[in-house]
């Protein structure tokens, strides 16, 4: 596993120009800290058949969360997202598909996430619960995402799945222990995410009783092989949601 894009460093000199121009992109972008963030990781990715075992790794502030791709729920690579719109395969041609339910129209009056709302709710369009599935067509090693919660009393419950739907890791955020609880806009909110050794194809953040919104779900793609094909894709998303940070 790599945190980021920090492997670019490994491509060979032969590597085709646009990987290159990719690699350089994040350089820029703050590949310092990225490989502060991650260097540990990536010697585990070396040798771990050897010597680390599997492993996840909880995130609960997003500054701490590596380089990603940046999903804001309010425009997509097939265009903008507009309030109450299901929320399916906008984002397809990054490989990041969603379960239905849709953007936030109308709902809290505002989110302190990096891109604010509007955000996508659980238990919202025709779907009922109070849960939201994420699916994968390459596999990542990172997932997480902004929470505000429609209940003062819920959890936020955020787990992860490979590709044979084995579960990898559940982190679970108790009401007292949310950062703003309440928050500015009056309900409990905070940021949750995995990062993990073992590829993850779905994510599914669930809450006790209440719908709840998620925003700026932040994937980190595993750089092996299979994935290179749409890393480019997900470098130039990163780079129009950039300035929300």
């Amino acid at each position: 596993m790599a945190h980021g894009f920090v492997v670019s460093e490994l491509a060979p000199p032969g590597a085709n120009t646009r990987m290159q121009s990719m690699w350089a992109f994040f350089d820029r972008a703050g590949g310092d800290r990225m490989l502060r963030t991650s260097i540990g990781v990536i010697l585990c990715v070396v040798v771990s058949a050897y010597v680390c075992p599997a492993r996840a790794v909880p995130v609960f502030d997003h500054t701490d969360f590596p380089e990603s791709a940046i999903l804001n729920y309010s425009d997509s690579p097939a265009g903008s997202i507009a309030p109450g719109d299901p929320v399916v395969n906008q984002y397809a041609s990054l490989g990041i598909h969603h379960d239905g339910h849709t953007t936030t129209p109308p709902g809290p009056p505002g989110m302190s996430s990096l891109s604010g709302l509007p955000g996508l709710e659980a238990g919202s369009g025709d779907l009922p619960g109070h849960f939201l599935e994420i699916t994968f067509d390459i596999p990542v090693t990172g997932v997480g995402a902004f929470y505000l919660m429609g209940a003062s009393t819920d959890s936020i419950i955020l787990s992860v799945f490979d590709a044979d739907h084995e579960l990898i890791e559940t982190i679970v955020v108790l009401p007292d222990e949310m950062p703003m609880a309440p928050g500015p806009f009056g309900f409990n909110e905070g940021f949750v995410g995995i990062l993990t050794d073992t590829a993850i194809a779905s994510a599914r953040f669930d809450a006790d009783t209440l719908a709840f919104v998620i925003d700026d779900l932040h994937v980190v793609p595993e750089p092996a092989t299979g994935a290179l094909a749409v890393l480019g894709g997900l470098a130039v998303f990163f780079r129009r949601n950039r300035r929300f940070r």
